[in-house]
């Protein structure tokens, strides 16, 4: 260990040197990696001399052609803006060279046309299939439509399906501007890309922003400076000489304006160091009213940054002058993860272990002060519930996402991998206990051993970091390994409050164990179920307190029902790597149990009086559909005025808010639908068990149920089977409220109307199937209800469920597939013992079809950018 730490040190020693080595005293240190987008403005530079003009640059020009692809484009580092602006600018400067004859032959002019048709051609397709809308690099908004028009100019023009929404973004991004914000002594980030700006500012007058020769350290802006500058300018030219002698394609960055990952990062080392620095500066200068800036004027706030920021204050002399900042900061961090899919996005990053790592750290720093009696006027909600289950997400994600040879990232990436292990030796110190901990244990070794025999060095680039396009650092990722390598976990040991948070409460019953009848969670492993049933109880007590940012969710919940169904999910989504939101597995599993408590309620209705039942789920029908076309919207009145229903310790909270339609248009309420009333009749039948969840294999053995109940809690409100044999409920006045509150769901309202259709034919087909008896065996048919119930509940989950967003005639085939084929497999378990195995061949073709869905769904959105793995 010791001989491993002296190497560590060596080589830490050694960047440090050679960064020293490059430092120069005018233009500082630059490590970013070459561009062709940068290099290609380089090439447009031309000077005037006693011969006339000439190229400044032509070896950047000959780098450009060197670099062509067969395909006619130019690299996409990592995305698939890099090889769009990578190929206009490359273009650009091809167009140009082939106006200027001199010094070439035919055969070098011909071969430039057909280099510029070949480009022409990729371009097109490139911006063909480009998703604007999920594009975060800086300032693309801009930059594209701004070379687009001087490639018109140059009499080759573009149009592609993204062209409108593209221009709508430089329409907005632009317009509060106006040139004399760069003519003042004002420092804007517009500096940064000045040759967006061609044809719009007169670039003499903005030679005053110059810092050492460069415009904001980009050597693009100051190309097209030199480029359009009235009077030649020579300190702008040496800057653009010495960016091409440092061979990494960048400068340093004395000319950037101030921005919070900077000032925050430079205010923590002093810390560190034992030169304390105030942030007060720093608070005042980029505070938003929920979150910090980057730098003034940014478009969309960044996670990395807050983290940055958060840490920061968490390492100041006294972080309690800072509550009010830091709280602000810690909350926006939940509130960004609280809702996202899959990753976290963030601007200047693209892998999600990046920003996890930045969480871990400045998570587990607050929640050590926190246990420390430090910063304990924080909101205890955010500190003992959100933080802890956000955490235990991070931990699940980070080693689920391990590849089988101990790396991080796809393609594996030494970096990445750096990040993973940073995070996980974060996270170390959680009171997870002895299993959970060997398991990251062993995580962390086997990402240390591919780091060993990963090749060392400063010369290997990985493109990671975003900018105009994106950019390697070959310091930056040998800093992280060495990072990697040598860290340790905090030693802090957490107190009982702390220790509480991650301990299994009483209504966590083994009842969990049958979820793994499941046909997508088989074999988990041991750390990956304790972690779920943690995570699970954690969100199951955020619905149950009504903490849940999601309005519907307020509704009580029978804890009987909820604390499985949170773990069925919560299971179901780390298992199978899908990483759905807090935010939407609030919304399924506080549905799933609705539906799983409706259905418990029916069934038992059903043995106490089923000519109650069948005339009010006709009523219902009828209500809902009436004579209309079974494929339009249902009609639905307003919700039932809201009432008192059963809280967590006696406390109360209210039903859906009224008015809540189910319709998108505001039509006011249809005619024909009465309010529920008290025309059910009742039974004098005594009960002939006393709940039809008593025999798992009868109704439903995939969520147990006590049996020993005499009430359901359903969409908020207690609802007694009876009462000396005689029933009480008014059946159609508790289905009602269901359904509008299982459609009135904000991310079911949001979802694509083709799959809100299929979900309310679902309900329809759902409730019919209570009707009449099939009259086939119930394991071969699709009426009965237990296969209408798990139909609607994968139809449920699949409208819940990101999808690109743009649906193809394949998702929604595929979409409606998985649905039935779901039915279908639960069904066939669920058939006597008897019959298992004669039907043991239709419940592995069925189970196969899920699996041949998912993964054509998973492909469906993997070509669109939004892949769920």
């Amino acid at each position: 260990m010791s001989r491993g730490s002296a190497e560590i040190d060596k080589r830490a020693a050694k960047l440090i040197q050679g960064l020293v080595d490059k430092y120069d005293e005018t233009y500082g240190l630059g490590c970013m990696s070459c561009t062709v987008y940068d290099t290609a403005w380089l090439a447009m530079i031309s000077k005037k001399s006693d011969d006339g003009e000439e190229w400044l640059f032509p070896e950047c020009f000959q780098y450009v052609l060197d670099t062509q692809l067969p395909h006619g484009g130019w690299c996409s580092y990592a995305t698939e803006i890099d090889g769009i602006l990578n190929t206009i600018a490359a273009l650009l400067a091809m167009k140009l060279h082939s106006k200027v004859t001199i010094k070439r032959s035919q055969g070098q002019l011909t071969d430039l046309t057909c280099r510029i048709e070949r480009a022409i051609q990729y371009l097109q397709n490139a911006l063909d299939d480009w998703d604007v809308a999920s594009t975060l690099h800086v300032g693309f908004e801009i930059l594209v439509p701004s070379l687009l028009d001087l490639l018109k100019a140059e009499g080759i023009t573009l149009e592609f399906p993204g062209y409108g929404l593209l221009y709508a973004l430089r329409k907005t991004k632009m317009s509060k501007f106006h040139p004399s914000i760069l003519y003042s002594d004002v420092s804007t980030t517009l500096l940064h890309s000045l040759e967006a700006l061609i044809g719009l500012i007169d670039f003499g007058r903005v030679a005053h922003h110059k810092v050492n020769g460069s415009m904001m350290a980009s050597p693009s802006s100051t190309a097209a400076y030199l480029m359009h500058t009235t009077t030649w300018d020579n300190e702008a030219e040496d800057y653009l000489r010495h960016v091409i002698s440092e061979g990494e394609g960048r400068g340093g960055a004395p000319g950037v304006a101030p921005d919070a990952d900077d000032t925050s990062k430079a205010i923590k080392l002093l810390s560190m160091t034992g030169s304390s620095t105030s942030p007060k500066a720093m608070v005042d200068y980029f505070k938003a009213n929920d979150h910090f800036r980057t730098y003034r004027s940014e478009r969309n706030a960044s996670f990395s940054a807050n983290c940055n920021v958060l840490g920061c204050l968490l390492s100041a002399d006294d972080p309690n002058m800072y509550t009010s900042q830091i709280e602000k900061a810690t909350r926006f961090l939940c509130t960004s993860f609280w809702g996202a899919d899959d990753r976290i996005i963030d601007k200047w990053n693209l892998s999600p272990q990046y920003t996890m790592m930045l969480f871990s750290q400045v998570m587990m720093q607050l929640l050590i002060l926190w246990d420390r009696s430090i910063l304990t006027s924080l909101d205890e909600k955010l500190v003992s519930s959100q933080i802890p289950m956000l955490l235990l997400q991070t931990l699940s994600r980070t080693l689920r996402l391990q590849n089988p040879g101990g790396s991080w990232g796809s393609p594996s990436s030494s970096e990445v991998t750096s990040y993973a292990i940073l995070t996980l030796t974060k996270l170390l110190s959680l009171p997870l206990g002895d299993a959970i901990a060997t398991v990251v244990e062993g995580c962390i070794d086997q990402g240390r051993n591919f780091l060993s025999r990963r090749v060392s060095g400063i010369d290997n680039h990985e493109y990671l970091w975003i900018e105009k396009v994106t950019y390697g650092s070959a310091a930056l990722t040998e800093g992280y390994k060495l990072a990697a390598l040598k860290a340790t976990a905090p030693c802090h040991k957490f107190g009982d409050q702390v220790k509480a948070m991650f301990h299994f409460g009483p209504n966590f019953t083994d009842q969990t164990s049958t979820v793994f009848n499941s046909a997508l969670l088989q074999n988990p492993q041991v750390w990956l179920v304790q972690s779920s049933r943690l995570e699970s109880q954690l969100l199951a007590q955020h619905i149950e307190k009504g903490q849940s940012m999601d309005p519907c969710s307020t509704h009580m919940r029978d804890s009987r029902t909820l604390y499985p169904m949170a773990f069925l999910w919560v299971m179901a989504s780390n298992n199978t790597k899908a990483f759905l939101s807090p935010k939407l597995l609030t919304t399924i599993i506080s549905n799933s149990s609705l539906v799983h408590q409706i259905d418990s309620y029916l069934a038992h209705i059903d043995r106490e009086d089923p000519s109650s039942k069948v005339i009010a789920i006709q009523k219902l029908l009828d209500s809902l559909f009436g004579d209309e076309d079974p494929a339009q919207e249902p009609r639905l009145n307003s919700n039932p005025a809201s009432k008192p229903i059963n809280g967590c310790n006696g406390s109360t909270a209210t039903t859906a808010p009224q008015n809540s339609t189910l319709k998108r248009k505001a039509d006011g309420n249809p005619d024909g639908v009465k309010e529920a009333g008290s025309s059910s009749p009742t039974s004098n039948k005594r009960h002939q068990s006393s709940h039809p969840s008593s025999n798992p294999a009868e109704h439903t053995d995939h969520i147990p149920y006590d049996s020993k109940v005499d009430s359901y809690n359903i969409n908020g409100a207690t609802h007694s089977v009876s009462t000396n044999g005689v029933l009480k409920p008014d059946i159609l006045s508790t289905l009602r409220p269901f359904i509008s509150t299982i459609l009135s769901s904000p991310l079911i309202q949001n979802s694509d109307p083709h799959d809100h259709q299929r979900l309310q034919q679902s309900l329809k087909t759902y409730f019919t199937s209570h009707l009449t008896p099939s009259s086939n065996p119930p394991h071969l048919t699709q009426n009965t209800p237990n296969h209408a119930y798990i139909h609607l509940l994968s139809t449920m989950l699949t409208c819940l469920l990101p999808r690109s967003s743009s649906h193809s005639i394949t998702e929604t085939h595929l979409t409606s597939t998985f649905s039935n084929h779901l039915a279908s497999y639960y069904s066939l378990k669920k058939s006597s013992p008897d019959h298992q195995e004669d039907l043991s061949m239709l419940i592995a073709y069925e189970r196969k079809g899920i699996e041949l869905a998912l993964e054509g769904l998973d492909k469906c959105s993997c070509r669109k950018g939004v892949g769920m793995k």
